[in-house]
This record gives C-alpha cells, sequence and structure tokens, in this order.
C-alpha cells in the first residue's frame, strides 16, 4: 500500500496518553465533535452564508481545519482551488494526489510539500460527503518538529483529530438509521 492509500483503521495514534491530552470540541449546528490537543486553541468563522468553518490551532502555528459546505459543491473544484492558494503561497511546492481511508469515509484531495522558514512543512487537502453536508479538512505543520511534550508528529496528531471527526459523524448517521429502523 502505497503512503498516500493508508487505512486508518484504529485510532491513529494508539496511545492512551495522547487521549489524556484533549479535549473537545462541540458544534451544534452541524451537529458533530472533535477532539484536539488540550493547549491548542479554536476559533470558529463563517466564511459565507452556508459555509462554517472551526480552526484548532497548535501554540506552535500549526492548524487543522474543518470546513462544512452545503453537499451540491464540488469537492474535487474546492480542493483544487485550496491546492492553486498553496501553489501561489509556496514557490516549490511538490503536490500528490491523496486518497485515505479513515473511520469507515474515503477522503480524497492533495498532499502538498513546501519550504518555509527553513522547514519542510507538509500541508494536506482531503474532502468528503456526509450527513448532507460536504466537508473540506486542511491541516499544515511539519514533521521536523514534535508535538504535545515531543512524543507525537503533526501527522499522527492532524490524524487523530480527523479521525475523532469523522467518528463523530458516523455516530449521528448509526442514530439517525437507528431512528428510522434501518440499523
Amino acid at each position: 500500500m502505497s503512503k498516500n492509500h493508508r487505512d486508518v483503521l484504529n485510532m491513529p495514534i494508539g496511545h492512551t496518553e495522547l487521549e489524556a491530552d484533549f479535549k473537545e470540541y462541540i458544534d451544534s449546528a452541524d451537529r458533530y465533535r472533535f477532539s484536539y490537543p488540550k493547549n491548542w486553541f479554536v476559533q470558529e468563522a463563517i466564511w459565507d452564508t452556508d459555509v462554517r468553518a472551526v480552526t484548532a490551532n497548535s501554540p506552535e502555528g500549526y492548524f487543522w481545519i474543518l470546513a462544512s459546505y452545503p453537499e451540491s459543491i464540488d469537492l474535487l473544484s474546492t480542493a483544487k482551488e485550496v491546492l492553486d492558494t498553496m501553489k501561489g503561497e509556496y514557490n516549490h511546492l511538490e503536490d500528490t494526489p491523496l486518497r485515505r481511508r479513515i473511520a469507515g469515509y474515503v477522503l480524497t484531495g492533495f498532499e502538498m510539500n513546501f519550504y518555509f522558514l527553513d522547514l519542510v512543512n507538509n500541508a494536506s487537502v482531503l474532502a468528503l460527503k456526509a450527513n448532507g453536508r460536504s466537508w473540506i479538512i486542511f491541516h499544515q505543520g511539519t514533521d521536523q518538529l514534535k508535538l504535545l511534550g515531543e512524543k507525537f508528529s503533526c501527522e499522527e496528531v492532524f490524524d487523530a483529530i480527523t479521525y475523532s471527526f469523522l467518528s463523530s459523524i458516523s455516530e449521528r448517521t448509526e442514530e439517525s438509521q437507528a431512528a428510522r429502523g434501518q440499523g
């Protein structure tokens, strides 16, 4: 299996000590939640009439963004717009199409690598449709530094946040199916 087609079947980190270092964000409008490191801060934003976003920011400047769009948007075009914006910001950005399976969902998008402040930085844009919404996940950091007391890479922390979000919308889908007698 290539590095760009990974299956994350369980909590990506698998360390109970990591779970103790997380707190939970709950969104009542779109009815989802996710866990993020307790030393990070969250910012909410409304980008457009029916487009909402939340960003989890690390003290080091790394971040994970979740944007909720109407289901009707073209996910591939939106992911390409993010990629094109990044290419406009960072010279010599290298990108690779990305397909990942996390918590039972297939997410598609792009992985990006670029130099900034003498570090190799990594970013990903991932897209999926679920629960009547289109979702874009974008995260950026560097794996040259470790987070949470030097224990985990940025990618491991981003995977844990993404997994917790996707698990929360899976639970919502299961609840809806059970309420309709489909589960």
